[in-house]
């Protein structure tokens, strides 16, 4: 299986605060750009496709148009079950601190409300 997964993020915050908030939720620690732990190495970027609420139209894939992008990438010696949960755990802290949050990998179906595909519409009412 592939565990390289897309997380499309939503927030009022800016990427430095995106990233301290990943960094504090998850244990890990901030390189550069990256929140890197022992199982995950996320890279924080602005979505070059954003586009304001207001400005989206479709509500199946508004998620394209979030504020931030973060390319999540497994270390080379964790196990796919650390993965997904690892990833699932990234969901739920963002989920959690009020930004909306969708997953788009091949084990979207393995995770917390299937990625984030799986609550009703994109408004801030988290699963």
């Amino acid at each position: 299986m592939n565990l390289y997964a897309t997380v499309y993020v939503d927030a009022d915050l800016s990427e430095d605060q995106l990233r301290s908030l990943l960094a504090m939720r998850l244990g890990g620690r901030i390189d550069r750009f990256d929140v890197v732990d022992d199982t995950l190495e996320i890279s924080v970027r602005g979505n070059d496709d954003y586009h304001p609420p207001q400005e989206r139209t479709s509500s199946e894939d508004a998620f394209l148009f979030f504020r931030f992008r973060l390319e999540v990438n497994p270390s080379a010696t964790t196990t796919d079950e650390a993965v997904i949960h690892r990833v699932g755990q990234l969901l739920e802290a963002l989920w959690s601190s009020g930004a909306q949050a969708v997953a788009s990998c091949d084990f979207e179906h393995l995770l917390p409300c299937a990625g984030g595909f799986d609550w009703k519409g994109m408004s801030r009412e988290q699963p």
